[in-house]
């Protein structure tokens, strides 16, 4: 009898083993989950804060926390009204609050910018961090009769908003558009150190005819292409991807007054020299024979457009932005006095984007509320040189940048792009396509 009591003594034992080990596994997967999902929402809930107010990550406004690790609220408020909060509520729909199963479960979460407080990871660079930390208590079952009392299982998840390089030059955001990349006349075109991508998924989504070329590292399409007939001039050959986001997406529209600014209305230059300032224009820019000078800062095309023409005007400016909008604003869809963004005539033009602030790297920027069907046409002299992303995601572009030698690192993004003559885009500097931030959540632990 002795024997058989110790035999299921063993038995009960190892089958306590398997039970709670299996039990330990399930409540661990469960609780990576779950943070996994609060980090996530509360990185994205800052990320989204952010950039509706200029980009920057300030803790206590627009509801950023930076904390140190704080167990969540046993009930979270509803709506939430920060991003910790926000956390703390993809935990509990995840099964895990603080205090949760009758006292057994922690939920805690941590948040900060890099200046105050460096993320638990090292070597990883980020704008702002989230880390959350999940655990529970479980009480042992058939193992409870050799003495335990439970077993604590937890896990800690990290994310961060990770400042990623868009390396693409070219990008064309339609998603059904045939010949969403038009190359035709002639056009040699050369993304220097840098890539193509082309949303679309038809099958003419690439479309290279009459001798035109495109040379870049990669050109990566959603749809296929038509060299028509001429393997060589699409080099290399093109590889499928799923799909090809915008990465701007997220970069918030500069704020403005409606007023205009002094005599900033209907502004029309042709002939002679004049310098600008930042502001409202009402009515746009026209320059149709002058040499303007452009301020560093950001320049609202309150209706209007901005027009260069003619082969004796020329356009200059360093840290400028150019952000081309209807008057009244917002378009939603129709024109509401919106003019395209110009520049033609074989007149040169020099111009750079800031590198710093929210809208770092961006040169012009197109109203995302726009749908007029228009077109807007950059092109220009041997000379022309655009430093920074010419963002036009709502209608086609027509470009002719000059061949400047890819000194200038230009980039594109717009819905549909056509090539009507020789352009260098990128940069021969090794730096081709690497423009602004374009923040993206990414888990990190």
């Amino acid at each position: 009898m002795l024997m058989v009591a110790v035999m299921m003594v063993s038995l009960c034992a190892m089958a306590g083993l398997v039970f709670d080990t299996g039990w330990a596994y399930y409540t661990t997967e469960s609780a990576r989950a779950a943070a996994e999902a609060a980090a996530v929402a509360a990185v994205q809930y800052a990320k989204d804060s952010a950039a509706a107010h200029g980009g920057s990550y300030n803790c206590g406004s627009n509801g950023v926390v930076c904390q140190t690790a704080t167990n969540c609220p046993a009930t979270v408020p509803n709506p939430v009204t920060n991003n910790v909060q926000s956390g703390c509520a993809y935990a509990a729909v995840n099964g895990f609050t603080n205090g949760g199963l009758s006292g057994k479960q922690t939920v805690t979460i941590q948040s900060d910018i890099p200046a105050n407080t460096a993320p638990p990871v090292s070597g990883v660079t980020v704008q702002y961090w989230v880390s959350v930390r999940v655990s529970q208590r479980n009480p042992l079952t058939f193992l409870g009769v050799l003495g335990g009392n439970g077993v604590s299982v937890g896990v800690r998840s990290t994310v961060g908003v990770i400042p990623t390089v868009v390396t693409d030059c070219v990008i064309a955001l339609d998603p059904w558009a045939n010949h969403a990349i038009t190359l035709s006349g002639s056009a040699q075109i050369t993304a220097n150190n840098c890539s193509v991508a082309d949303n679309s998924r038809s099958w003419d989504a690439l479309d290279v005819s009459g001798g035109a070329s495109l040379t870049a590292d990669s050109i990566r399409l959603v749809g296929d292409y038509n060299g028509h007939g001429c393997g060589a001039c699409i080099n290399p050959t093109p590889t499928t991807v799923a799909s090809v986001s915008d990465p701007y997406s997220s970069v918030a529209a500069p704020s403005f007054s409606t007023s205009c600014d002094g005599a900033h209305t209907n502004y029309k230059l042709s002939s002679g020299s004049a310098t600008l300032n930042p502001g409202t224009y009402c009515g746009g820019i026209t320059n149709s024979g002058g040499a303007l000078t452009f301020n560093a800062g950001t320049y609202i095309l309150y209706g209007g457009g901005f027009t260069q023409s003619s082969s004796s005007s020329s356009s200059t400016g360093t840290g400028v932005v150019f952000y081309n909008t209807c008057s009244p604003s917002p378009c939603n869809g129709g024109q509401n006095n919106y003019k395209p963004f110009t520049i033609s005539g074989g007149g040169t033009s020099s111009m750079s984007a800031p590198t710093s602030g929210s809208l770092a790297g961006i040169l012009v920027f197109q109203d995302r509320t726009v749908n007029t069907g228009s077109q807007d046409t950059v092109s220009g002299g041997s000379s022309t040189c655009f430093t920074g992303v010419l963002y036009f995601s709502q209608t086609q572009l027509t470009y002719s940048g000059g061949s400047s030698g890819g000194s200038c690192n230009t980039q594109l993004v717009a819905d549909t792009i056509n090539f009507s003559g020789n352009s260098n885009l990128g940069s021969t500097s090794g730096s081709g396509g690497q423009g602004p931030s374009a923040p993206s959540a990414a888990i990190i632990e």
